[in-house]
């Protein structure tokens, strides 16, 4: 597993070795990083440990998962080398062909374009991992940043309504799928069925 680089952004594989995910850990429990979805917010450190566990698996099965973002050169008062969130493309779901393009980036980097840079470089590499393998987004339809990200980098808009999820946390608000493709019914319904 090799870093990615872009113009600003260094892209490390998760790996739950790497020392720096404790500054991951922290981030991923702070409030900040879920101010889209506060009730998804992990409880405990565990919850978290569980979710980038099942990203490193997605590195040792498919080759390609969520990075661990950290910054290449001074941006917004934070210092090079900063670690600034996670994010990419990741096949964290067995049962599901297709990539997940997700990411979540720290509040001091938000509107410098980060993560239409970082989501360009999960679907670049995406392509050239497996290239049959759809890539797709699920965003809330109220989180226009991040809807703008997806129509940025060329994703089409391929279903929008209420989450069908009707307790758990991801239930709630409207969502928007995206997909690089036109998708097959059945990868649609899964898709809307995770919310």
């Amino acid at each position: 597993m090799t870093e990615t680089h872009t113009d600003r952004l260094r892209l490390s594989p998760v790996d739950l070795d790497l020392a720096i995910m404790d500054d991951v850990y922290e981030f991923y429990l702070s409030p900040q990083a879920w101010s889209h979805l506060p009730q998804a917010r992990p409880s405990d450190l565990e919850s978290v440990r569980g979710y980038f566990s099942a990203h490193a698996r997605s590195w040792m099965d498919h080759g390609l998962g969520w990075w661990v973002v950290r910054l290449r050169r001074e941006l917004a008062g934070l210092a090079a080398e900063t670690m600034v969130g996670v994010g990419g493309c990741a096949a964290t779901r067995p049962q599901l062909p297709a990539w997940n393009l997700g990411y979540g980036l720290r509040p001091e980097v938000r509107g410098h374009g980060l993560a239409t840079e970082l989501a360009l470089a999960g679907l670049t590499a995406a392509g050239r991992v497996d290239p049959t393998r759809p890539v797709t987004g699920r965003v809330l339809e109220s989180n226009q940043a991040s809807w703008r990200v997806m129509d940025k980098i060329g994703l089409t808009l391929v279903w929008q309504g209420d989450s069908p999820v009707q307790n758990g946390s991801t239930a709630g608000p409207p969502r928007r799928v995206y997909a690089d493709r036109p998708l097959d019914q059945s990868l649609l319904d899964q898709l809307v069925a995770l919310g």
